[in-house]
């Protein structure tokens, strides 16, 4: 067996491996010695007095950010408002969860802290909206506010949502994205991702073929781009069972696909599937890099979850199979978006373990072991980090 043979077994093996173990093993990875924490801490220190001299740090919504920053329970409050809201249909729904993350809180220790004037004014409103929805011990105001109040604040609250949101998504199409991309922001690096289900059909994959490559186009027209593909919407049957009917049906239009960002200059990342799915992905990648259009193109690269207890061994397959074939590959650490399914899986086949880890700060400990492994092997992994965590 050669090496990225071995490689590939080392990730069938690690399926339901030791969680405690491996965590353990990560543990000794990621502890930093004294020099390594002197070094952590100066640069550190010097990328954040380098934000605060930026002369953007004290301007509109990057300040608010600073100030209500997700280390801080009102700021927790205020993202979790913000990712629920769009999502909830109903008005009444809508007006219960902003009394239950606006109310409570301690508004008024943010108050004068900020130097914006849009933060400190901000502060005010949640302020007093607070002080306005806790009003239940007067019945007759509290009436008051609930029929004529509480609508304005909803329709309030929702446009401030609006404002947060569009600092983080350009748009929910590339024309709004087009829009909102002004001549000072032309420098930013941009990831265009399609977000949605898989395919549940050959009429779902050929939409979303059409819009990967219009995006591919799109981004083609800003430095340093990316886009992000979701094998599972190109194809109905993404699945190991069906290997023939995928190989022969997806991979071409992935080549396509990749093809057109290489003559384009885009990065394309494969997005992480659910765990079932993991050899089908690197399959069908390892075809793409050892005879298709990703062969040699240092712009390709995967996702790799750090909540899956593979995803060490998947890091050093890439990096194997970017050796073997001399050339670079990309690879985008995540924490893991499928968590809930994993487990439910995994209880519904009565595995003996789970795949995935159990425990988020055992997640936390792999995603700095994975980093670290990469930063160590940049001459074939180029190294791309997201995550919430603010650590």
């Amino acid at each position: 067996m050669d090496r990225l043979g071995e490689k590939t077994a080392a990730i069938a093996d690690a399926y339901l491996c030791d969680e405690n173990k491996l965590i353990r093993q990560y543990t000794q990875m990621i502890t930093p010695d004294v020099i390594e924490r002197g070094e952590v801490f100066t640069m550190s220190t010097n990328l954040i007095n380098r934000i605060r001299a930026h002369p953007d740090f004290n301007r509109g919504l990057d300040a608010f950010m600073a100030e209500y920053s997700l280390d801080s329970a009102e700021g927790v409050r205020l993202m979790t408002l913000a990712e629920a809201l769009a999502r909830i249909p109903d008005e009444d729904t809508k007006e219960a969860l902003i009394r239950s993350k606006l109310t409570g809180a301690d508004w008024a220790k943010h108050l004068k802290k900020g130097l914006s004037p849009f933060v400190n004014s901000s502060t005010r409103a949640l302020l007093f909206t607070s002080n306005l929805l806790e009003t239940d011990d007067i019945p007759f105001l509290s009436k008051a506010i609930r029929n004529l109040g509480e609508p304005t604040i909803r329709m309030a609250v929702e446009m401030g949502m609006g404002l947060f949101s569009d600092h983080f998504v350009l748009g929910e199409t590339l024309n709004e994205a087009k829009k909102k991309i002004s001549k000072e922001r032309r420098n930013y690096r941009y990831s265009f991702d399609m977000l949605g289900e898989a395919a549940l059909t050959r009429s779902d994959g050929a939409k979303f073929f059409k819009a990967y490559k219009e995006a591919i186009e799109f981004a083609g027209g800003f430095p340093n781009a990316a886009v992000s593909i979701k094998l599972s919407a190109l194809h109905p049957r993404y699945d190991a069972h069906q290997y023939d009917q995928v190989y022969n049906e997806l991979l071409p239009q992935l080549d396509a696909l990749v093809g057109l960002a290489r003559e384009k200059d885009v990065q394309i990342t494969i997005d992480a599937e659910e765990a079932n799915r993991l050899e089908l992905s690197l399959q069908i990648i390892e075809k793409l890099v050892k005879s298709g259009a990703g062969e040699g193109y240092d712009k390709l690269g995967l996702a790799v979850q750090a909540y899956s207890k593979r995803a060490m061994e998947v890091i050093e397959y890439v990096e194997e199979l970017a050796k073997s074939e001399g050339q670079r590959l990309c690879v985008r650490l995540v924490k893991g978006a499928y968590w809930d399914t994993e487990i439910k899986h995994a209880q519904m086949l009565g595995l003996s373990d789970y795949p995935v880890f159990t425990r988020k700060a055992h997640t936390d400990v792999s995603y700095l072991a994975c980093a670290r492994y990469m930063i160590d092997h940049q001459d074939r992994i180029y190294p791309q980090f997201a995550t919430h965590n603010v650590q």
